[in-house]
């Protein structure tokens, strides 16, 4: 039987592997389970702001003067919503961060139900801060946060740098996720597919 691990353990300990040393963060109940995972994470300390907006200035500001990966931790609703103008400025500068959040349960995503909010404190983080990332999704199947986290991050510190965004519903950072069981990221697929839309590109212009 392939090894289990909970899936909030698996994120933390991710970030720690990348070399990251420090998550600038600030605790909430829709992350409740990737706040106990990163208290508990070996090695990986994690800097306490009174705002959003801090964490996200201050993993931006990490990123520059370690010229590495920075990370941030928030919550859903507002909490994810007050790091918009940190993300802007990882995107403006090329500043490699990657933020996680937390997310109402699946079942009350709000999704095309036409109301603006089902879930307590939901916001559609990822529809907001698609326009400045250059990778943001929300985790639906716990078995695909392996492929998720590596794209993030390869897409974070690869070409242009920039921001990159996983949100995690509250019931899907808690589930167990079977390690052998999660798909990779596979890098060469993705520039095989640049490469390929690149070239298409340039016979649409010069036709």
């Amino acid at each position: 039987m392939a090894e289990s691990i909970k899936l909030s353990d698996y994120v933390m300990r991710f970030i720690f592997a990348r070399g990251v040393k420090h998550v600038f963060m600030l605790p909430g109940g829709g992350a409740m389970h990737l706040n106990d995972s990163l208290g508990r994470c070996p090695g990986l300390g994690y800097v306490n702001n009174l705002h959003e907006q801090a964490c996200a200035i201050g993993a931006e500001a990490y990123a520059r003067v370690t010229n590495h990966l920075g990370a941030v931790l928030v919550t859903t609703g507002p909490g994810s919503t007050n790091t918009v103008t940190g993300v802007a400025g990882a995107w403006l500068d090329s500043t490699p961060v990657l933020f996680v959040s937390g997310q109402v349960k699946r079942a009350d995503l709000k999704r095309d139900s036409g109301v603006r909010i089902l879930g307590v404190q939901e916001a559609d983080i990822v529809s907001i801060v698609r326009p400045i990332t250059k990778y943001a999704v929300t985790i639906e199947e716990p078995e695909s946060i392996r492929f998720h986290l590596e794209k993030a991050v390869y897409l974070a510190q690869s070409g242009r740098r920039g921001p990159v965004w996983i949100d995690i519903p509250l019931d899907v950072q808690p589930r167990p996720s079977m390690r052998r069981a999660c798909k990779a990221f596979a890098p060469r697929l993705l520039r095989k597919m640049m490469c390929s839309s690149a070239s298409r590109s340039r016979g649409f212009w010069a036709g």
